[in-house]
């Protein structure tokens, strides 16, 4: 349904078994020591890992860049939004529901008071 995913999965794959390692949009890089001269089902796991490792470690940096651009946010937020906890590529935040009310419109209210 998404020809460029293929498209991009057979990209790293091919670059992983040419290169050796694989690299997340912000460089950081993970090894697959002899990938080459692996036997085919050790390869296409290692293959799958590479995969995996580009896009969730694309997706880690992300959230790592995201929780350092808290500080640029406006004075006036600063010490009302307040990050709890990070799960995978998701931040959690503590805010009160006050500010948060006061932040966004009426039909977004729903989104954050489901239950």
């Amino acid at each position: 349904t998404y020809p460029g995913v293929k498209v991009h999965i057979d990209k790293v794959r091919r670059q992983t078994l040419e290169k050796g390692f694989v690299q997340g949009i912000f460089g950081r890089a993970r090894r697959f020591y002899g990938i080459k001269y692996l036997q085919d089902y050790e390869r296409e796991e290692a293959l799958r890992q590479a995969v995996n490792s580009m896009i969730q470690g694309s997706a880690s940096d992300i959230t790592l860049a995201a929780l350092g651009n808290l500080d640029n946010q406006p004075k006036q937020y600063q010490l009302k939004i307040r990050p709890v906890l990070t799960v995978h590529d998701q931040i959690l935040f503590e805010v009160p529901n006050s500010f948060l009310l006061s932040v966004y419109p009426p039909h977004f209210q729903n989104l954050f008071f489901c239950f």
